[in-house]
Order: C-alpha cells, then sequence, then structure tokens
C-alpha cells in the first residue's frame, strides 16, 4: 500500500493562516494604540470626532465594578463598604429602557404587522360566562 504524500501546498495555507492571524494582531495593537492618542489629544476639544463618541444606543451596564472604599476614620459605621457612584435620574432611566439617543415612537411601538392584524381580527379572545 503506497503511503499518501503530504501536499506542499497544506503546510503553505497553515502557514498562510498563523502569518494572517498575527498581522490582525499587529493591527490590532496598533489600532487600539492610535484611538487612545486620539482620546489624548481630543480630551479638551469641544468636539469629538463619530468614532470617538460614546456609543449610546448600547445599554450601559446595570452593576458598576465595585471600587474599593476610601479610608475611613476608626469607628467609623460604614468601613470597607464600596462607595456607590451617585446616578441621576435620567441615567437610571437610560440603564432600565436600554438605549438613550434613538428610542421608538409610541406610535411604532404599537405597530401591528398585517399578519397579526388579520389574526386579531379573525380569531378574537373567546369569552366564557360561568352559570352560578
Amino acid at each position: 500500500m503506497a503511503r499518501a504524500r503530504r501536499s506542499p501546498r497544506l503546510s503553505l495555507c497553515a502557514r498562510s493562516k498563523v502569518v494572517r492571524k498575527s498581522i490582525a494582531r499587529v493591527l490590532t495593537v496598533i489600532n487600539q494604540t492610535q484611538k487612545a492618542q486620539l482620546r489624548v489629544f481630543y480630551k479638551d476639544k469641544k468636539q469629538l470626532p463619530l468614532d470617538l463618541r460614546t456609543k449610546k444606543t448600547r445599554t450601559p451596564p446595570l452593576h458598576e465594578p465595585a471600587t474599593p472604599a476610601p479610608a475611613a476614620p476608626t469607628g467609623h459605621p460604614r468601613v470597607g463598604l464600596p462607595q456607590m457612584p451617585p446616578t441621576s435620574l435620567s441615567q437610571l432611566t437610560a440603564r432600565l429602557t436600554g438605549a438613550i439617543r434613538r428610542q421608538m415612537s409610541p406610535e411604532e411601538k404599537g405597530a401591528k404587522t398585517l399578519r397579526t392584524k388579520k389574526k386579531e381580527k379573525h380569531f378574537p379572545l373567546r369569552k366564557y360566562a360561568v352559570q352560578a
């Protein structure tokens, strides 16, 4: 029985995958450092580029990471408890509703598809009366 020969293309494919992954790693680091430097540059400016602004269409995390409490004087009742950051009402509603910038109008929230409208029209909720 003849032994199957290894194809040189297979090793070339494997090598090209490793090279692509390493190039992607390098480009990721370059992009991250570039964006960090741009954030520092635009920190005190009046306007920010669009890609450096916070994405307000995402839900912010509900639970903040616990920060260590500052050293309190001895005998203080709250020694060692983490301090919760103060949140305003708008921040709280944004966390509960999800998106901050773009919200659906009441008409969009209540809109129904044609299929749903037909289903509700032709198959209404059945009403029963119990005779006592």
